[in-house]
C-alpha cells in the first residue's frame, strides 16, 4: 500500500471514530428524552458532548443528567445558575461511563 492511501484510510477511519462517537452521546441524549429542559446549544470535542440547557428546576436538570447516564454514558452537570424563569445549566456527557 503507498503512504498516500494508508494515510487517507487513517484519516478516514479517524473521521469515522468522531462521528461515531458524536452519535453515541447524542443518541443517549434523545433516548433520555428532554423533559421540562430545553437544549439551547451544544458543542462536541474531543469525544465530549457540552450542552448548553434551561431547565424548569434544579431538579430537572439533575433528571436529565440522571437519564443521560442511564444510555451507556458518563454525564455530569458542570454548572445550575437561578434565573428568574428557571435554571440554566451545563452538562457533559462523555461516551463510556454510565455515572456521572
Amino acid at each position: 500500500m503507498a503512504r498516500a492511501e494508508v494515510t487517507q484510510r487513517l484519516q478516514q477511519s479517524a473521521a469515522g471514530a468522531h462521528a461515531s462517537g458524536l452519535m453515541s452521546v447524542l443518541g443517549a441524549v434523545a433516548k433520555a428524552g428532554t423533559g421540562q429542559v430545553s437544549i439551547q446549544s451544544f458543542s462536541y470535542q474531543g469525544g465530549t458532548l457540552q450542552l448548553q440547557v434551561h431547565a424548569a428546576d434544579v431538579s430537572a436538570l439533575d433528571g436529565l443528567r440522571a437519564a443521560v447516564s442511564g444510555h451507556g454514558v458518563s454525564a455530569s452537570v458542570q454548572s445550575a445558575n437561578q434565573t428568574k424563569s428557571g435554571v440554566d445549566g451545563a452538562l457533559r456527557v462523555s461516551a463510556g461511563g454510565g455515572a456521572g
